[in-house]
C-alpha cells in the first residue's frame, strides 16, 4: 500500500511538472520584430550633403592631387524615386583696406595714402543623377554636372599728393563638365548616407591675366599693361608690363569624392509597410 501510494505521488507531480511546462510553452510570445535595413530617400525628398572631394589632376603646370572640401550648401532633391537633382553653391568674400598720412614738413602738407584689396569667389555646382537600385541598403547612381565659377580680384593704392594711383584688377570665369558615377549606403533606420563618388571631369579658366594701371599725377594719362600674377602688383615675379595677354588654363583629371548625407524626409507622403 506504501509503495502503490508512492507511485501514485510521484506520477501526480510529474504530471503537475508536466502541466506547468506546457502551460509556458504555450502562452510564451514571440519578440521578433521587422526591423528596417535602411531608410531610402525617395520621391519629394530633401538631402543635405558634406565631403571632401580629391582631384587627380592631368594639367602638364600643375600636376598632382588636389584635396578640397566640398562647399557648406550642397544639395539634393529626389524629383522622383529615382531621378535626382542637385546644387551646390561656394561663396568667398574677402576685403582689406589700410589708410596712412605722411606729414611733409617742408611743404607744410600731409598727404593721405591708400591701399584696397577686395577679393570675390562664387561657384555654384547644378547637377544631376539617377538611381538605379531600389533596395534600403545600398543606392548605385551615376549623372554629371556643370560647375560654373565666377572670380573677381582687385588691388589699389592712392596717394593725393599728386592724384596718383596704381591699380590691379582681373575678373576670371571657371566653366567645367564632369560625369559620375556613386554608391551609398543607408545607416540602419537612420535618415543618413554614406558613399562615394567617382568620376571624369574637364575645366577651363579664363581671363587670368592682371590688368595694371598706373597714373603718376593729375596731369599723366594712366599706363595700362598686363600680368599674370598678383605679386607683380609690387613689381616681383610674373609676366609683367605686357602690351596685349591672353591668359587661360584648361585641364583634364578624374575624382574621387567622399560624401556623407543627411535626408528630410516628405511627411506628407505615403510610405508602404512593407518597405
Amino acid at each position: 500500500m506504501k509503495k502503490f501510494s508512492f507511485i501514485l505521488a510521484t506520477a501526480l507531480i510529474v504530471a503537475s511538472i508536466g502541466s506547468t511546462a506546457t502551460a509556458q510553452l504555450t502562452t510564451g510570445s514571440s519578440t521578433a520584430k521587422n526591423i528596417r535595413t535602411g531608410n531610402r530617400a525617395s520621391e519629394g525628398d530633401f538631402g543635405l550633403y558634406f565631403g571632401v572631394t580629391l582631384d587627380y589632376l592631368k594639367n602638364v603646370a600643375a600636376p598632382g592631387i588636389s584635396p578640397t572640401f566640398l562647399p557648406i550648401v550642397n544639395l539634393k532633391y529626389m524629383y522622383s524615386d529615382n531621378l535626382e537633382l542637385r546644387i551646390g553653391i561656394d561663396l568667398n568674400k574677402y576685403k582689406e583696406k589700410v589708410s596712412a598720412s605722411e606729414k611733409d614738413k617742408d611743404a607744410n602738407k600731409t598727404y593721405k595714402l591708400a591701399d584696397k584689396e577686395d577679393y570675390a569667389d562664387i561657384a555654384i555646382y547644378p547637377g544631376v543623377a539617377y538611381h538605379f537600385a531600389k533596395t534600403n541598403i545600398l543606392d548605385v547612381y551615376a549623372g554629371g554636372e556643370l560647375p560654373l565659377g565666377y572670380k573677381k580680384h582687385t588691388l589699389l593704392n592712392q596717394w593725393d599728393g599728386s592724384n596718383g594711383y596704381q591699380s590691379m584688377s582681373r575678373v576670371a570665369y571657371n566653366v567645367g563638365l564632369g560625369g559620375f558615377i556613386g554608391l551609398q549606403a543607408y545607416i540602419a533606420n537612420l535618415p543618413i548616407a554614406v558613399g562615394f563618388e567617382y568620376g571624369l571631369f574637364v575645366r577651363w579658366d579664363l581671363g587670368l591675366k592682371y590688368k595694371n594701371k598706373i597714373k603718376a599725377n593729375a596731369e599723366s594719362d594712366p599706363v595700362v599693361s598686363y600680368s599674370t600674377d598678383p605679386s607683380s602688383f609690387k613689381n616681383i615675379g610674373g609676366y609683367v608690363n605686357m602690351d596685349k595677354m591672353n591668359a587661360h588654363t584648361n585641364m583634364i583629371g578624374n575624382q574621387l569624392r567622399l560624401t556623407i548625407t543627411y535626408f528630410f524626409h516628405n511627411t506628407n507622403k505615403k510610405i508602404d509597410k512593407d518597405e
